[in-house]
């Protein structure tokens, strides 16, 4: 599992319009909206390719507040048919493509969840 963050260039913005972006950028034609408590306002949005999935959440705004949207490349979670499409699971390729379509895009290194991580990691920008 890797996350990845994403700044906009507009500070107001609908969490499904840029998931329906960040889904047609990679070419995941199968996606959802999902609800779970685990997630800001309890929800996010799943793309399924069949090697990954990949969830767009709103930041919890701990880490790079600046940063709004995170992206994370997952296991393959089933979908409710047949899903063709295979994706890069290397955080680069896909932040890559993410920053050609516009977003800049963050991929952090070492453990960013813990308390004294220095935010170091590369940067891609739009």
């Amino acid at each position: 599992m890797t996350t990845m963050f994403v700044r906009l260039k507009k500070a107001n913005f609908s969490l499904k319009e840029v998931a329906s972006q960040i889904f047609e950028l990679l070419n995941l034609n199968n996606n959802e909206e999902r609800e779970s408590s685990n997630y800001i306002d309890g929800y996010y949005f799943v793309g399924y390719a069949s090697n990954a999935s990949i969830n767009v959440c709103l930041s919890d705004e701990s880490v790079m507040p600046d940063f709004p949207v995170w992206v994370t490349i997952k296991l393959p979670r089933s979908w409710a048919g047949p899903v063709s499409t295979s994706i890069s699971t290397e955080p680069n390729v896909v932040a890559e493509i993410l920053a050609k379509g516009g977003f800049e895009v963050f991929v952090p290194t070492g453990k960013w969840g813990l308390e004294n991580w220095e935010e170091s990691g590369t940067l891609y920008a739009a």
